[in-house]
């Protein structure tokens, strides 16, 4: 029987690459806002980020807005970057714990070591 070969998917770097992207947008914006006359080429980007969102790129208040829109976007891609993170770690706690239990444990104590300051008279008084 032949096996399918499965297709490595790099969603990490997929998500890094969109974050970047919106990264540039954001400051392509900000650019277009500063300058009393912007580059032809940067308004006619400027124009299609804002298309997307049906915005008007002549609008201070629409480009505010974009800004937003995008730094929002950028924070739902960051999020699932940790969470994803939070979970790999999780699952690396959770095998640790479920195939070596013992070993867990002992870990446990060496990260937090027991203090007892007893003193000996209670001890043997107790006895």
């Amino acid at each position: 029987m032949t096996e399918r070969e499965k297709k490595q998917f790099n969603w990490k770097e997929s998500i890094l690459s969109v974050i970047s992207k919106l990264e540039s947008n954001i400051e392509l914006l900000k650019r277009i806002d500063d300058h009393t006359k912007p580059d032809p080429l940067d308004t006619k980007r400027g124009r299609q980020i804002m298309r997307n969102y049906n915005l008007l790129l002549s609008s201070k208040d629409d480009r505010v807005n974009a800004i937003g829109i995008l730094e929002g976007q950028i924070l739902v891609f960051k999020c699932k970057l940790d969470t994803y993170a939070k979970r790999r770690e999780f699952r690396k706690d959770n095998t640790c714990f479920e195939l070596y239990r013992s070993r867990f444990y002992r870990g446990l104590d060496e990260c937090f070591p027991k203090e007892q300051n007893l003193n000996k008279n209670d001890v043997i008084d107790e006895l």
